[in-house]
């Protein structure tokens, strides 16, 4: 299942749903790492993208093998990783998941992440996702470098 934004203004998921807070704007982007090398004109073309959705504890935010639509920044608050119901690691603000499956030809969710605290996320959808990689080349490298450390991370760990 995807999330989508229903016209009450709440992302939903199969029933599940966490209440979208508005756009991001370049000055909180500045604070998340996967960011915060972008200088200020592509922080501000990358901004009107990125959705806040407030996600409550012990919300399941994607589960292993469903398709992927989206790239999620933790801005506040911790998740849990598990793989084949593994622990796999932990979460906190500045991390992101979700960018495997949107990178993979086969789209699917590599891992189920639940929410161990109240959050706040920066959500990007895929569609989003192939703009940047087309407009502001660096945020794609730095996505790409990160599934490339964690992929050689799952194979030595």
């Amino acid at each position: 299942m995807s999330w989508s934004i229903t016209r009450a203004g709440r992302l939903d998921r199969a029933g599940s749903a966490g209440v979208v807070c508005g756009r991001m704007d370049d000055r909180g982007l500045k604070e998340l790492p996967l960011f915060a090398g972008l200088g200020r004109r592509e922080r501000k073309r990358v901004a009107p993208l990125v959705e806040q959705v407030d996600v409550e504890e012990g919300r399941e935010i994607v589960t292993q093998g469903d398709v992927a639509h989206e790239l999620f920044v933790i801005v506040e608050g911790t998740a849990r990783v598990s793989r084949d119901g593994e622990h796999v690691r932990e979460l906190g603000a500045g991390d992101f998941f979700g960018e495997i499956a949107l990178l993979d030809e086969e789209r699917r969710r590599t891992s189920t992440v639940v929410a161990t605290s109240p959050m706040r996320l920066a959500v990007l959808h895929g569609r989003d996702v192939r703009v940047l990689d087309r407009d502001v080349p660096e945020v794609s490298r730095q996505i790409r470098a990160a599934v490339e450390e964690r992929r050689e991370a799952d194979r030595v760990g």
